[in-house]
C-alpha cells in the first residue's frame, strides 16, 4: 500500500481529532502529504450569499465568507499539530453537503486515504439524516477509515 495523499475531513469534534492523531501516524510512515477539510454545511432555509455584520458595527458580510472566517482558526490549531509533526499539510474549507464536497475533494485532489470520524448517529436521526460517513465510504473511490470518538455519549 503506498499513501502519498490523505484527507482528513474535520468537524472540529473529538472524533475529528482522533481521526487527525491517525491520520498524522500513517503520514508519517508513510511520508504523506495531509489535506484538511472542512465542509461549512449551511442549512438549506440559509443561502450562504446572506449578509451579516461581523460584530455590531462590523462591515456587512456574507454569511459563507463570515463561516469561513470563523473555522480558520481551528482549522488552523489543526494544521499546526500536522506541521509540528514533520509533516505537509494543505487547509481546504469549502461550503456544500459535507460528503459531496468530500467526495468531490478526494476525487479531485487523487487522496489515496480519506480518514474521518463518525459520530454514531442511532435511531431515528440517522434514519433521516443518514450519516456523512455512511455515504463517504459508500461512494468513495478510495480506502476511507472512519474512527469513533471513546466518548459513547457522541
Amino acid at each position: 500500500m503506498k499513501l502519498q495523499k490523505i484527507l482528513v475531513a474535520t468537524d472540529f469534534s473529538t472524533c475529528s481529532q482522533k481521526a487527525l492523531d491517525y491520520a498524522k501516524d500513517l503520514g508519517a510512515a508513510f511520508g504523506a502529504k495531509i489535506f484538511l477539510l472542512h465542509v461549512i454545511d449551511v442549512p438549506a432555509e440559509l443561502s450562504t450569499e446572506a449578509m451579516i455584520r461581523a460584530g455590531q458595527e462590523g462591515p456587512l458580510i456574507s454569511l459563507e465568507d463570515y463561516l469561513r472566517e470563523s473555522c480558520r482558526q481551528s482549522l488552523d490549531d489543526f494544521a499546526n499539530q500536522v506541521t509540528s509533526a514533520g509533516l505537509d499539510v494543505e487547509e481546504i474549507v469549502e461550503a456544500g453537503l459535507p460528503y459531496r464536497v468530500i467526495l468531490h475533494k478526494a476525487e479531485h485532489l487523487g487522496i489515496d486515504l480519506i480518514v474521518m470520524g463518525t459520530q454514531g448517529r442511532t435511531g431515528l436521526k440517522h434514519l433521516f439524516l443518514g450519516s456523512t460517513a455512511e455515504r463517504v465510504v459508500r461512494q468513495a473511490t478510495c480506502p476511507v477509515l472512519t474512527l469513533r470518538s471513546s466518548d459513547t455519549s457522541a
